[in-house]
This record gives structure tokens, C-alpha cells and sequence, in this order.
């Protein structure tokens, strides 16, 4: 998984959100491609297992997770979706399949 910039420091408070991940490295190639303005140039792009990134879920503040997708239907474009970090870190320990959110997800524009 890759670990985005870990909240948007414009907020008023960073810690009632979450972490942004990317489903793979094309999802990080897609968003640097057509977001690139959005994406700070100082943002490191760490490759976590979903273990490790539910357990980094788990032990913080965050309320929210995140998850940027590749769009299937799309090449590169990508898809948006935000879980409570229970149903996150459900999806991140594969205790439930990501596929069933997939409906909620949204055109990242």
C-alpha cells in the first residue's frame, strides 16, 4: 500500500481525518500524473503491507481512511472512497473484500 501525505493541512483539524492510500503503484503514477498540483512534492510514498497499515489505522486518532483506486473501467483515472477505520481495517486484514464498497466509491477529479 502507499501511504500518502497523512492529512490535509489546511484543515482546521488534521487528526479527525485519515490516511490517503493507493491501491498500487499505478494508482500513484495516475494521481502524481493528472493531480500533481494536489500532491505536495515533499510526500513520500511508502509501500506497507495491509497488516501493518491497519495496524497504523488502529493506534492513531484518525476517523477516516482512505483509499484511492485505479478505475477499472478507466485507464488511468482513478476512483475515491472513505471508510470509518473499523471498515477499513477490516478491508486492509481481508476480513471483508474490498469489492463490497466498491459502490460507494466516486470519480477522482
Amino acid at each position: 500500500m502507499y501511504q500518502l501525505n497523512p492529512y490535509n493541512r489546511e484543515l482546521d483539524n488534521p487528526n479527525r481525518y485519515g490516511l490517503y492510500v493507493c491501491c498500487c503503484p499505478l494508482a500513484v503514477y495516475t494521481l502524481s500524473l493528472r493531480f500533481g498540483a494536489a500532491v505536495e512534492a515533499e510526500t513520500e510514498f511508502l509501500l506497507l503491507d495491509g497488516q501493518r497499515m491497519a495496524q497504523l489505522v488502529e493506534s492513531s486518532v484518525y476517523t477516516v481512511f482512505y483509499f484511492i483506486l485505479c478505475d477499472p473501467a478507466r485507464p488511468l483515472h482513478l476512483r475515491f472512497l472513505s471508510l470509518p477505520v473499523a471498515q477499513a481495517t477490516a478491508v486492509l486484514r481481508r476480513q471483508v473484500p474490498l469489492a463490497d464498497y466498491f459502490h460507494l466509491t466516486q470519480e477522482y477529479t
